[in-house]
């Protein structure tokens, strides 16, 4: 142990933190979630960027190409945020999924409302635009559940007895 004007300090981990166990304290980015969160990223940030893709080479007229560019852009960022889940943890990342996440729900939604009333996409690109958000929708709903709610702490003591 080093001491530091007279307090005793614990050696730093490779993220600038006491002790070496960052991950475990960070809420939701512990244990089984960090892989599921990881899974699911890979998932979201595939979905969106090539239904993006889809979004802008399908439409009928250059708004609804802008819409699928835009679209396209943010996935390329889920992929992106899911490539760092890779790398480890960051002080920053739980707080960059939940934003790519709810801007990736918030923008799906508006985006696919707009592309089915003004009849964006033909008919054919319509049906797998609409079933492909609203599973890029719940999946990034569980992403965010699963950072932002707070872990259940199992018991290892049984009540049989």
């Amino acid at each position: 142990m080093l001491e530091i004007r007279g307090q005793p300090t614990r050696p730093l981990n490779r993220v600038g933190e006491p002790g070496g166990r960052s991950i475990r304290g960070q809420r939701g980015w512990g244990g089984n979630n960090r892989s599921a969160i990881r899974v699911l990223q890979f998932l979201v940030g595939g979905l969106v960027t090539f239904g993006g893709a889809s979004f802008a080479l399908f439409a009928v007229d250059s708004f609804g190409m802008e819409l699928g560019l835009i679209h396209l852009t943010i996935g390329l960022v889920g992929l992106a945020a899911a490539i760092l889940t890779l790398r480890g943890y960051a002080p920053w990342l739980p707080g960059f999924l939940v934003a790519i996440n709810g801007t990736t729900i918030a923008y799906s939604s508006l985006s696919e409302s707009i592309a089915e009333t003004e009849s964006l996409l033909p008919g054919f690109a319509s049906i797998g635009s609409l079933v492909g958000t609203l599973i890029a929708i719940v999946l990034s709903c569980a992403i965010v559940y699963l950072l932002v709610a707070p872990q259940k702490r199992s018991s290892k003591s049984s009540s049989l007895g």
